[in-house]
């Protein structure tokens, strides 16, 4: 009678699923993404839904930072096309991204013509709040490093690293 080396399917299919419950539990430590980009890239995202939102509703669409909630928020009226960037209004809330989701992380609004959001109109441009020119941005800061999310006054969207 031969002896047979090497390993069985079962012994395999053990190790496998053991460096894959390794993988799964050490990779979330390992990612070298900070948070605070994370957190930019979902903003700048953010403002890109909120314009084609404006566009397909016809209606104005406003996204603002709220510093109580700790969050930036999208939100459009559907009964006028008045919109009321004040923090808590009645609009309808289409997305809020909160911070602490991406840990410990501060959001500074820049610009905005003294607001704290932008509205985009139905016609793709941006304003701010207050009805002027729509260039600002969100300058995002975490442990290690900081992102700033520009709005053009071309209503152009784009994340930089500070």
């Amino acid at each position: 009678m031969t002896k047979q080396h090497g390993f069985s399917i079962l012994e395999l299919i053990s190790v496998i699923t053991i460096i894959g419950i390794l993988v799964a539990i050490a990779a979330p430590r390992l990612s070298s993404v900070p948070a605070a980009n994370l957190y930019a890239s979902s903003v700048a995202s953010q403002f890109q839904q909120a314009r084609f939102e404006a566009i397909k509703r016809n209606r104005p669409v406003a996204v603002v930072w709220d510093s109580a909630q700790q969050a930036v928020i999208t939100r459009a009226n559907q009964n006028s096309n008045d919109i009321d960037c004040a923090p808590g209004s009645v609009d309808e809330v289409i997305v809020t991204t909160r911070t602490n989701e991406y840990g410990a992380l501060s959001v500074a609004p820049d610009g905005f013509g003294g607001s704290d959001g932008i509205v985009w109109l139905p016609t793709g441009l941006s304003q701010n709040c207050n009805g002027g020119m729509s260039t600002g941005s969100l300058v995002i800061t975490g442990r290690n490093a900081s992102y700033k999310v520009l709005v053009s006054g071309s209503s152009r969207i784009r994340t930089e690293r500070q």
